[in-house]
């Protein structure tokens, strides 16, 4: 494009034509309208048919393209949110246990305050380790026994299953 505009001056500085520069501009404004308007003005049906196609492709694509994005933002919001509720859930059992903890050290605590005492040591020798002290007669009473004899008494509180 260079070489055209040098020559173009050349042509204009060996022509020693004198040009009008108000003439110039008027001649290139009323070009620029005339391109201006044929680009306004379709030339025919079947141009205004290839705009009017044109025009709804291009519509369709900014609706498709605005309409991927809403559902990437919408898919990252619920995403967000889901995580947070997800950790709401997580910090909710996490305290419960914690009071749970709590609760089980306290209880340690006090047993531990209790361990030192002999009437503690007597009471867990004589449950945990069925110890007796002399001259006593330790008695043992089994669950499964008991249910038994429940079951082989009849309805009017008589024992034997023959009815005798």
């Amino acid at each position: 494009m260079k070489k055209t505009s040098r020559s173009r001056s050349r042509e204009f500085y060996r022509s020693q034509k004198v040009i009008d520069l108000d003439v110039a501009r008027e001649e290139r404004k009323a070009k620029r309208a005339a391109q201006e308007e044929a680009k306004r003005k379709p030339q025919g049906r079947v141009q205004a048919k290839k705009q009017s196609k044109r025009r709804k492709a291009k519509a369709l694509r900014r609706s498709l393209v605005f309409g991927a994005i809403f559902v990437v933002i919408f898919f990252m919001l619920g995403a967000s949110i889901w995580n947070a509720v997800q950790l709401k859930a997580a910090e909710n059992r996490a305290m419960a246990r914690l009071e749970a903890l709590e609760l089980l050290r306290d209880s340690l605590r006090e047993e531990l305050s209790r361990v030192d005492s002999a009437e503690y040591i007597e009471e867990k020798a004589r449950t945990d380790l069925h110890m007796i002290m002399p001259g006593e007669i330790l008695y043992i009473v089994q669950e499964n026994s008991i249910n038994n004899v429940e079951k082989q008494q009849d309805p009017k509180g008589q024992e034997g299953g023959n009815g005798n």
